[in-house]
């Protein structure tokens, strides 16, 4: 899909969608979501998928006399969703250039944004923010499962320092899912194969973190009691039996709820929880 419209309500800018990336975007997107903010590898290793065609991406730019002054992506996310629940779009690196903020341009870009979405065949859209009330206008609705823990181990035998010092011996298998690349807070990772589990592990400078774990839930608690530091964090969702494993093995958790997931239903006879519930979105996930 490529095509560009003309805004109704800011006169002289012009709201484009395309397959293509614009160049102009990805390095605001790189100054404003990582530069601005201090941190960010590269691009590539946090969003491989903007500049490599290994997912469905569209990208919905605004321009004012052929100058780029915003943009956002529609990221394909159906495969997160649970079989004939629909096509599913998240929404993401929504940004304006700073100097020309407070006119409109945002809002211009998520109207654009949803109205291609259903053109493109979505059944919903999900985006993750904690400024509810900025996308809440548009009908998106905060439904989120998500959780996040805070991990202690104060049995003795806990080891000591991040898991990262202590990798060697456990079988690597290269970088946390390739398609969706390391989340932007993280500065290192690593996916670990043991005892038929394989666990995608995050460290953001301060603490081990646990993005996403998949195999039997005894087998992962007992590699994440004997191998994880005395204090880490736990990437979970209600109804996930991890937590309830690592707490019968004596670790202590304080978990509390993300609230950062929202939902926007493209079918009006079809309620946003109704598509939420048919998908499980990660911390891997997010954009």
């Amino acid at each position: 899909m490529d095509e560009h419209c003309v805004s109704a309500q800011i006169p002289g800018l012009e709201v484009d969608v395309s397959i293509e990336p614009d160049e102009a975007y990805i390095r605001l997107v790189w100054q404003e979501f990582f530069l601005a903010r201090g941190r960010g590898l590269s691009l590539e290793s946090h969003f491989p998928w903007l500049t490599k065609r290994i997912r469905q991406v569209n990208f919905v730019v605004a321009k004012r006399a052929g100058e780029v002054l915003g943009g956002l992506v529609i990221l394909d996310k159906t495969s997160a969703m649970a079989q004939g629940a629909g096509r599913i779009g998240a929404i993401g690196l929504v940004v304006v250039r700073p100097d020309v903020r407070g006119h409109g341009y945002s809002r211009s870009l998520m109207r654009r944004g949803i109205n291609a979405a259903r053109q493109l065949g979505y059944d919903g859209l999900t985006l993750w923010t904690s400024k509810h009330a900025v996308y809440a206008p548009y009908g998106f609705e905060l439904i989120d499962e998500a959780q996040l823990a805070t991990v202690r181990n104060d049995l003795p035998a806990a080891p000591e320092g991040s898991i990262f010092s202590r990798i060697t011996g456990l079988r690597a298998s290269g970088s946390v899912r390739e398609d969706c690349g390391i989340p932007p807070f993280a500065l290192d990772t690593i996916r670990v194969e043991h005892m038929g589990c394989m666990l995608s592990l995050l460290n953001d400078g301060v603490r081990d973190i646990l993005a996403d774990a998949e195999g039997p839930t005894d087998k992962i608690a007992d590699f994440l009691v004997s191998h994880m530091p005395r204090n880490w964090t736990l990437n979970t969702f209600k109804g996930d039996p991890v937590p309830n494993a690592l707490e019968s093995r004596g670790l202590h958790l304080h978990t509390q709820p993300v609230h950062l997931q929202m939902w926007l239903s493209l079918r009006p006879e079809v309620e946003a929880a109704t598509l939420a519930a048919k998908g499980h979105f990660g911390v891997l996930d997010r954009i």
